[in-house]
């Protein structure tokens, strides 16, 4: 805003300072009797009423002499609203860079983008779309039959292996085909194997069938290899273990023991042992006999006054015993099958029967524990007893038995 300053001048002051040359003041200079505060700028020496109304500013700066020549015109002031950093926000400035980040993404539709163990989603900084993983561990399906349990592990989908090792023998090696079934496939080319022939030598595995070259072929021998045992019955910690096998190409056919009493439990107990021979029955072909074999120690500490016995029927071994029990065992009931020869020639086979049980021998004390049996295709060979003064607990030692 301009400021005027006006003053009131005595004629005194007038004509000391008239210079006569047309009634101006001397703007420049200072009378020595006058005090500094009486030093004035120029003056027109029109009347005080003749001067130009108070210029408020808005002529746009155009009197480069007046008070406010050097204030900024309309221009300068106004500069700030279009223009000045504090406005930035409004037009585009950094202020304002979330919100239209924001509306990139408005109305784009990623789904395109999702899987099963990704979710398309729009990226606020470009509006472009990408993919982030769903969580692991979610259901989806990898595409391949050989696999199971499929999930989600870091937005990829993954399965385990179909497990075909049921498969695997001597010459193959069990695969999953194009259709997730598990097959054999060949393996161990040229690898030993045994073709269960016993008229044939040297055999060795070829595109997954294991075959031998023809040999003299005699007659057969029966072999009982060990095996696994059955389950223990009775007080199976008590007393010492006895591993009682039966003399090689033996099996066991019944027991023998001593009772307490007549109606009394077990003292004392031996395996009772059988020889199984093969003979021709005139077509080609062979039945099998079982002699007598080899009875093992009494296993037992006491002595007791009754005798018992069990045995399989002619031809029959034992492949399973059920009995009665308390501290000690009271009763034994065996099971025993048939063993036979099928087949002719080089194609023979031995087959089991069916088990039955035989009398029970012992006493009716304790209460009755679960069968204990021999795996399917097995018979005993012998047999496992637990014993200190008295009988606490058996089992039985299992083969599968063999032609060589």
């Amino acid at each position: 805003m301009a400021i005027v300053v006006i003053g009131t001048w005595g004629a005194a002051c007038a004509a000391d300072d008239d210079d006569g040359g047309g009634g101006r003041v001397d703007a420049g200079r200072r009378d020595a009797s006058t005090s500094v505060d009486a030093y004035v700028p120029a003056i027109d020496a029109a009347p005080i009423d003749a001067a130009p109304p108070l210029d408020a500013g808005d002529d746009g700066g155009a009197d480069a002499s007046a008070p406010d020549a050097g204030l900024p015109d309309s221009g300068a002031l106004d500069a700030g609203s279009d223009a000045g950093t504090p406005d930035a926000g409004s037009d585009g400035g950094t202020s304002d860079a979330g919100s239209d980040a924001g509306s990139r993404c408005t109305g784009v539709d990623c789904s395109a983008m999702d899987g099963a163990c990704v979710v398309g989603v729009c990226d606020p900084a470009d509006g472009t779309c990408g993919t982030i993983p769903r969580p692991d561990r979610t259901r989806c399906d990898d595409g391949d039959p050989c696999t199971t349990e499929d999930a989600c592990t870091a937005g990829t989908c993954e399965g385990t292996a179909l497990d075909c090792t049921a498969m695997d023998d001597a010459c193959n090696v069990g695969a999953c085909d194009a259709t997730g079934a598990c097959v054999p496939a060949p393996g161990n080319e040229g690898g030993a194997c045994d073709d269960g022939d016993r008229c044939t030598a040297d055999d060795v595995c070829t595109a997954g069938v294991c075959e031998g070259v023809a040999a003299t072929c005699g007659d057969p021998v029966l072999a009982f290899p060990a095996g696994v045992e059955s389950p223990m019955r009775g007080n199976v910690t008590g007393g010492t273990r006895f591993d009682d096998a039966c003399p090689e190409g033996q099996v066991l056919i019944g027991f023998d023991g001593l009772l307490s009493s007549a109606n009394g439990y077990f003292q004392r107990l031996a395996a009772a042992c059988g020889t199984p021979a093969l003979t021709h029955d005139g077509s080609g072909g062979y039945t099998v006999s079982i002699g007598a074999g080899a009875t093992l120690p009494l296993r037992g500490g006491h002595t007791g006054p009754v005798m018992a016995s069990t045995r399989c029927a002619p031809g029959e071994i034992v492949t399973g015993f059920v009995g009665r029990r308390g501290a000690l065992v009271d009763s034994i009931t065996i099971s025993c099958a048939s063993l036979t020869v099928s087949g002719t020639g080089a194609s023979l086979a031995l087959v089991i029967g069916t088990p039955s049980a035989r009398p029970s021998v012992g006493g009716s004390g304790g209460s009755a524990f679960p069968e204990s049996t021999c795996p399917a295709g097995s018979i005993a060979r012998g047999a496992v007893i637990r014993a200190g003064d008295s009988l606490d607990a058996i089992a039985l030692m299992c083969s599968v038995p063999e032609l060589r």
